[in-house]
C-alpha cells in the first residue's frame, strides 16, 4: 500500500487514463509495469504509483477492511492468500524479460492492487472504463479518491491533473453525450473548469478528421477547439 504520510508524495490522482473496455485497461496496465520495473532498475524504488480500478479488482464495495463485519473475514483472506500468490510468482520470474514479467501484477513495482489501497491514497496513475468511473462518482464509498485529488489541486496552480481518454472519437451519439457528461462530473468534483490552466486533456484516436474531428473535441471537453495541438503518429 501506498505510504499515505508521506509528506513528499502527497496521495492524489496526477493523470487518470479513460478507456472503453477492460481489455485495454489491461493491455495499458502491462505497459505501465514495464516502465516501473525500468524506472526501479535506475533508483530502486518505484518511481510512481498506478492502480487499475475496474470490477476485478480486489476490494470492499463499501467499506475499508477495519470496518467490515465478521462475515466477511473469509473475503478478506481470499484476498491475501490472491496477493500473496501474487508476490510469490512475481519474485520467480524477477530475473525474467520485461514482456513477461508485465504481465503479472507485482505491488512492488508501485501497482497498488486493493480497491481499499487506492481509496486510502490515489495513486499517480489511476485507470479505470468509462462505466466504472461514472458508478465511483455516484457512490460515497470512493469520495477520498475524489477529496484527495481536489485538495492536492488545490495546494499549487502548477499541481496538473491529466484527464486521458482512449479511442475519443469512438463515442458518438447519445453514448457520447453521456460519456461527456461523465467527464464534465469529474472535472466538477475536483473543483476544476473546462477551460482551467490546472487540466491537461489528451485523446487518443485512429480516425482523427481535420476540422470535424477538432468541432469534436471542442463539444466533448467543452473548450475551444483551438486550444488543443494535434500530432499524428
Amino acid at each position: 500500500m501506498r505510504d499515505a504520510a508521506n509528506p513528499n508524495s502527497k496521495p492524489a490522482i496526477r493523470a487518470l487514463v479513460l478507456y472503453p473496455t477492460n481489455a485495454l485497461v489491461e493491455d495499458q496496465v502491462s505497459r505501465l509495469r514495464q516502465a516501473a520495473y525500468r524506472a526501479m532498475d535506475t533508483t530502486g524504488s518505484p518511481g510512481f504509483y498506478f492502480g487499475r480500478y475496474t470490477g476485478a479488482t480486489p476490494g470492499g464495495m463499501w467499506f475499508p477492511p477495519e470496518k467490515l463485519l465478521a462475515k466477511d473475514a473469509n473475503r478478506i483472506a481470499n484476498i491475501g492468500r490472491d496477493i500473496a500468490d501474487i508476490d510469490r510468482e512475481s519474485r520467480r520470474l524477477a530475473n525474467e524479460g520485461l514482456e513477461l514479467r508485465s504481465q503479472f501484477s507485482d505491488p512492488r513495482c508501485g501497482e497498488m492492487m486493493t480497491r481499499w489501497d487506492m481509496i486510502g491514497a490515489p495513486p499517480d496513475i489511476f485507470i479505470t472504463n468509462v462505466s466504472m468511473l461514472n458508478i465511483m462518482l455516484l457512490r460515497e464509498v470512493e469520495g477520498p479518491i475524489f477529496e484527495q485529488t481536489k485538495q492536492w489541486l488545490a495546494e499549487s496552480k502548477d499541481n496538473v491533473f491529466s484527464l486521458i481518454v482512449d479511442e475519443l472519437l469512438g463515442y458518438r451519439g447519445t453514448q457520447g453525450t453521456e460519456v461527456a457528461l461523465v467527464v464534465l462530473n469529474l472535472l466538477d468534483r475536483l473543483g476544476l473548469e473546462p477551460d482551467s490552466d490546472q487540466l491537461r486533456c489528451l485523446g487518443t484516436s485512429a480516425s482523427f478528421d481535420g476540422e470535424e474531428g477538432a468541432e469534436y473535441l471542442e463539444q466533448f471537453f467543452g473548450v475551444d477547439r483551438n486550444s488543443f495541438a494535434v500530432f499524428p503518429g
